[in-house]
């Protein structure tokens, strides 16, 4: 690739330079060494630097550009910086893809009838709805929830009784 992967750990519990684990594209490489203990000011962070150099000696300076870079305070196993690498250069070991399928399941309309006798309302749809179908009901036509009256199969149809209230409420069947 026109890229690579660096990775830097200290394991658990270590303080000085000489425990740090380099890896280069996901394979451990121990070539680079470091050496002393861990430098812990606070007030510069360097990135493919030198600190403290980096401003009178360019010759220390990372001469390319780093578009990532990840901190974490967790330790990774060898495995784990491995994905990593091989998740950004080879999507295809982690995923693979087959040809578009359309699936459109055959679902047919249900119709709700809807009566007025007085101070109610019946609502009623037929007995063959898919299976799971349940009445539900909205304020605002955006929250739904399941329809807490009972509902009554006659063989034909189901029907669900409802008392009138003083706001508006909408109905679906959903399925």
């Amino acid at each position: 690739p026109n890229w690579h992967y660096l990775s830097a750990m200290l394991p658990t519990g270590q303080t000085n330079l000489s425990g740090v684990e380099l890896y280069y594209d996901g394979i451990e490489n121990m070539s680079a060494t470091g050496s002393g203990a861990i430098d812990t000011v606070l007030d510069e962070l360097s990135f493919a630097a030198i600190p403290d150099d980096h401003t009178s000696n360019l010759s220390y300076n990372f001469a390319g550009v780093l578009d990532e870079v990840r901190i974490s305070n967790l330790p990774r196993s060898s495995n784990w910086v491995w994905a990593e690498y091989m998740n950004m250069g080879s999507n295809e070991v982690f995923n693979t893809y087959g040809a578009v399928a359309l699936y459109a399941p055959a679902v047919s309309a249900v119709s709700l009838t809807v009566s007025f006798n007085g101070g109610s309302i019946a609502i009623s749809w037929p007995a063959t709805a898919p299976a799971g179908a349940v009445l539900q009901t909205s304020l605002d036509l955006v929250t739904w929830t399941n329809s807490t009256a009972t509902v009554v199969s006659s063989g034909t149809n189901n029907t669900v009784g409802i008392t009138l209230q003083n706001t508006e409420q909408f109905y679906r069947l959903a399925y």
